[in-house]
């Protein structure tokens, strides 16, 4: 596998709000969403769109690997005012886009079952190829967000 060429982005829903920032790839190989984080409302379209367009073409810079004895929250918690982990997944829901080899691949995540974390909902994977634009791929993305997330 060619891991250079692997991209990944990932973002939550929580209580109409997108938290989305970029993700950066640490020297160890695992990525990590880092500062600046937006919160975008849902339901305005073109600002999901512009902002998945822009940290997506900011692609996976590359940081250093945090500390084993780092035992920092999420970065998502900082911006949700929530103080627990378990407290904001209860309500949230985890995206995740990823491109390799002309094929992107945009996956909305469960929760597991005994309710510690999630995993991948294979239902819920759409695979766009022949390396579509980023505006295609954004678009997309808002569009399944926005059905995931209404009443």
């Amino acid at each position: 596998m060619n891991e250079i060429a692997l991209k990944v982005w990932s973002f939550y829903v929580h209580r109409g709000c997108v938290y989305l920032s970029v993700t950066a790839r640490t020297v160890a190989g695992f990525f990590n969403n880092i500062e600046p984080m937006r919160l975008l409302p849902v339901s305005d379209t073109e600002a999901l769109k512009a902002g998945l367009i822009d940290v997506m073409r900011q692609g996976n810079p590359t940081i250093s690997t945090p500390d084993r004895d780092d035992d920092s929250l999420p970065l998502v918690l900082k911006y949700s005012k929530l103080k627990s982990w378990t407290i904001f997944q209860k309500d949230a829901q985890a995206w995740n886009i990823s491109a390799k080899d002309g094929v992107y691949r945009i996956c909305k995540y469960r929760r597991r079952s005994n309710g510690q974390g999630y995993e991948e909902d294979p239902a819920a994977v759409v695979t766009l190829s022949s390396w579509p634009a980023i505006e295609e791929v954004a678009t997309r993305v808002t569009d399944l967000v926005q059905a995931s997330t209404a009443v």
